[in-house]
């Protein structure tokens, strides 16, 4: 075979606006009715100029040392155009194997032709897809989300949130701590005090692309005209390593939250504490408040863990003396 490069094409060239615009190539032909020519306007559509009365083409002599040749077009291509010259062979494959006498010349001619004709229906088919015939993957629209709500909302309290996009696609948020707060249906309410993240998303559809997401940052603070509680804990933490103890602390807002500094020697789990390993621990109980009462304020209590207890060990059988 003699079919060393992979460019089955020439262009895109500028128009000249004169006639008669020559347009060299140097990819092999076998023939010269094996080229085409495509017209793009400034708009972007593309068209093929008619073979014969739209160009001529004239092949280099010996196509293996020197590929290619040159077209030259009958009509003028304005400045605001472009020209592009593509192999296009016939579909079909004429040659018949039966000239033992060159059967090596006939079957390069064969192979060269396979060749051609699959290197031309790849630029072929990308040429249609430029021009909208054949579908391509979308390229879709860009969007943003634009968010100026007041990043702030009351224990019980409720606001609509009220973030959107600039493809007018609804937004959706999602809360970082559901008890603090949280988000239906593009209401936020606050569940107790403290800070939770919301995030605005909109995942875009098949015209525009997914908005980059906009976080927020909300404070949920005491409902209007709560009650201050105050967090009763009395109990003596006292523990030996394995021992569990129910934490008793306790506060008319509801349930208490602790946490350990030191999860080495105390560790955590609703309102059990359990010992794991010698050493000390501050547990600390708040209450984050609720429509009735603001959020109480933090108090710790210190567990001391020593060493489980000796069991005794019982020796059986003769002792020997020295």
């Amino acid at each position: 075979m003699t079919i060393s490069s992979q460019i089955r094409e020439a262009g895109p060239f500028t128009g000249s606006g004169n006639p008669g615009q020559v347009l060299p190539f140097n990819f092999k032909v076998l023939k010269t009715d094996d080229i085409a020519v495509f017209l793009k306007t400034a708009d972007g559509v593309a068209s093929e100029i008619p073979k014969g009365s739209g160009f001529s083409v004239s092949l280099n002599t010996n196509q293996d040392a020197f590929p290619g040749g040159h077209v030259t077009l009958s009509g003028i291509v304005p400045s605001t155009s472009t020209v592009e010259v593509i192999s296009d062979a016939p579909y079909l494959q004429p040659v018949k194997l039966t000239n033992l006498g060159t059967y090596l010349k006939t079957l390069n001619v064969s192979l060269d032709r396979f060749e051609i004709q699959i290197q031309q229906l790849h630029r072929r088919i990308a040429i249609l897809e430029q021009a909208g015939v054949i579908a391509q993957t979308p390229v879709k629209t860009p969007q943003t989300i634009a968010w100026t709500d007041t990043p702030a909302v009351a224990v019980g309290g409720a606001q609509s949130l009220t973030a959107t996009s600039s493809s007018g696609l609804p937004v959706t948020y999602t809360s970082s701590d559901v008890t603090k707060a949280t988000v239906v249906n593009g209401v936020l309410t606050g569940v107790a005090q403290g800070s939770v993240t919301i995030t605005a998303s909109q995942g875009g559809d098949g015209t525009y692309a997914p908005a980059t997401q906009v976080s927020k940052t909300f404070t949920v603070s005491a409902a209007t005209g709560a009650l201050t509680q105050i967090i009763t804990w009395g109990q003596v933490l006292s523990l030996q390593v394995g021992q569990s103890v129910a934490l008793t602390a306790s506060a008319p807002g509801g349930a208490i939250v602790y946490a350990s500094s030191n999860t080495s020697v105390a560790t955590v789990s609703g309102n059990m504490v359990t010992a794991v390993g010698v050493g000390s621990a501050t547990i600390t109980a708040n209450q984050g408040g609720n429509s009735t009462y603001a959020a109480a304020a933090q108090i710790s209590n210190t567990a001391s863990v020593s060493a489980a207890a000796f069991s005794g060990v019982t020796v059986s059988g003769p002792v020997a003396h020295t």
